[in-house]
């Protein structure tokens, strides 16, 4: 019995030592829990005290970026970097702070040729937790949004400059792969900042007006329309009954098939062959790589023929075209010296080193989605977003006041901290009305954007304050219809942004973006990946940038001529890059 006992007590103890060890072991292991949350908090803190610096530091120089980055370069001297103390840089640059302790928050300032690069530091001041944001800033940036087009044009009017700084949007009509019109369709240009479109009186712009990009990429132009300004193709273009009132320049032949009803007011020019075979009347010059070739006696030219191969004419003497007696101007057999447009790509938009479609699954996987939202659906006829909220007016008996939806998700995913909204789709139904108001909007739709046809808004259903803006990025269709008034002309906010920018990564060679059905649409389009059309009436008052553009069944596309904002930053510095 006693050594029964014994191995009694023997077994308590060993099982109370194991319970001892689990014990002990679990709250080693709490208190690791315990560090590594301490930690990561530290760390999170960290980061939210460096993002915080850099965004006042921003906010410090955004008035004046030259006046304060003169500033910088003058205190740094011959110096290429300096580390300046929180209460120093505050100092220099003139603005006051929210932070107390400042003791360990450091801002690097380095200098590499043209660009200047901001590094914020916060050097322990929770738990010696160590994180740093770096801004990047460029001389020389020009336009607005968030990158350049990198692309490399080929004439003074386009934005296509080559240093990867200048907005897409600074080019008129561009079809990479190929650009059509026809059934009486118009591209013109104005001055919106001046007075509304007059289809009777337009402006002539100066450059190309349409263009093309990509190795043997088309333009046709059919069925009694107009073109206000230049038309440019890497391949052929075709004129059927179309007046341009500009150049006509292109690496394939040139095909005429105008009467004398409508014109060519400026050169026609080609590096292979031109053929006239209809009545087509040239005010300026015509100049041929290849042959000069007509069907027809009435052909006419204003200033010069020139060929490096043969004239071919039904007249006995070809220089009989030529009038204004400029029959000395008559070169067959004569190369006009032209020189060769240069392809590009079509996604030329760099997004801090990232493609449409990469920037697009950036957003997408650093977002939360906000479901979807049907704007002019009843009790919610009227949505309001600002940089804020999402907020919906409810028009039932017992509510008839706002409702808020949803709020920001602000991210510095561009390279300027703005207010982002991911939904799945946003459409539009009965008489709609969307406002943005309070400043810059960026929303990011996985779906498609659809406003459709219909409604009564006379005075606009889609309506963006002057001190605001609205960019949204497409996965899916846009589809903008008579649903889709905008009251306002200016493609530029007050502070210089682009009003209402569409960028549709949408992938198809058919129609991905749409603009009908006489809706007024005042935006600037972005979709390297599909086809845009502007068809049954649909008028659109900006740019277009698409795979492939048509333009028909009395569409228009008219290009605000001062799109390119005038600031005094255009040649200054500009924020490229944030991270």
């Amino acid at each position: 019995m006693q050594k029964q006992q014994g191995a009694a007590l023997i077994i308590v103890l060993v099982l109370l030592s194991v319970s001892l060890v689990i014990g002990m072991s679990g709250m080693n292991a709490a208190l690791v829990d315990e560090r590594l949350a301490g930690n990561y908090r530290a760390s999170v803190q960290a980061q939210m005290n460096s993002d915080s610096m850099m965004s006042e530091i921003h906010s410090s120089m955004v008035g004046d970026l030259g006046e304060n980055f003169n500033k910088l370069q003058s205190d740094m001297g011959e110096e290429k970097e300096k580390i300046y103390r929180w209460d120093e840089i505050t100092a220099l640059l003139e603005f006051t702070s929210t932070f107390d302790n400042t003791n360990k928050l450091k801002v690097k300032v380095k200098i590499e040729g043209e660009e200047v690069i901001v590094t914020t530091q916060d050097d322990g001041t929770n738990n010696n937790a160590v994180r740093e944001t770096v801004a990047i800033y460029r001389k020389g940036s020009g336009g607005t949004g968030s990158g350049g087009d990198s692309g490399g044009g080929s004439n003074d009017n386009d934005s296509n400059s080559g240093d990867g700084s200048l907005s897409p949007f600074e080019a008129p009509v561009v079809g990479c792969e190929g650009v059509t019109s026809g059934s009486g369709s118009t591209i013109s240009s104005y001055r919106s900042s001046d007075d509304p479109w007059d289809k009777d009186q337009p402006e002539i712009y100066a450059g190309p007006l349409v263009r093309t990009t990509s190795n043997g990429a088309d333009v046709e132009l059919t069925g009694g329309g107009q073109v206000h300004g230049g038309v440019e193709a890497i391949g052929k273009i075709y004129i059927n009954s179309v007046s341009v009132h500009g150049n006509v320049i292109a690496n394939g032949n040139v095909t005429s098939q105008n009467s004398q009803n409508y014109p060519v007011s400026g050169n026609i020019e080609s590096m292979q062959d031109i053929i006239i075979n209809n009545t087509t009347k040239v005010l300026g010059h015509v100049k041929a790589e290849g042959e000069v070739r007509t069907t027809q006696w009435d052909f006419s030219v204003g200033e010069s023929i020139y060929a490096g191969g043969r004239i071919v004419s039904p007249r006995n003497d070809p220089a009989d075209h030529l009038v204004n007696g400029n029959r000395d101007q008559f070169f067959p057999y004569t190369s006009p010296g032209l020189t060769q447009l240069e392809p590009q790509g079509c996604d030329v938009f760099d997004f801090s080193g990232n493609d449409l479609t990469q920037e697009m699954a950036r957003y997408q996987s650093e977002l939360g989605s906000q479901g979807s939202i049907t704007v002019g659906s009843y009790p919610n006829n009227e949505w309001r977003i600002t940089p804020e909220k999402i907020e919906r007016y409810d028009e039932t008996w017992n509510v008839r006041n706002w409702v808020e939806y949803a709020r920001s998700q602000e991210n510095f995913l561009l390279a300027d901290k703005a207010a982002f909204y991911r939904l799945e789709n946003l459409k539009f139904a009965g008489s709609p009305v969307l406002r943005i108001s309070g400043g810059d909007v960026v929303l990011v739709i996985d779906g498609d954007f659809i406003t459709g046809n219909g409604g009564n808004n006379i005075n606009g259903s889609v309506v963006i304050d002057d001190d605001s803006s609205l960019t949204v990025f497409v996965g899916g269709k846009v589809s903008l219809g008579s649903n889709v008034k905008m009251p306002v002309t200016q493609t530029f906010s007050s502070s210089d942004r682009p009003t209402f920018s569409i960028f549709s990564s949408y992938e198809s060679d058919g129609v991905g973006v749409n603009v009908d059905g006489g809706g007024r649409v005042v935006a600037n389009i972005y979709a390297p990946y599909t086809k845009a059309s502007i068809n049954s009436g649909g008028n659109l008052f900006g740019s277009v940038r698409a795979k492939f553009v048509d333009v028909s069944g009395d569409g228009a596309i008219v290009y605000p001529s001062n799109s390119s904002p005038e600031t005094g930053n255009g040649g200054g510095w500009q924020l490229v890059g944030w991270q």
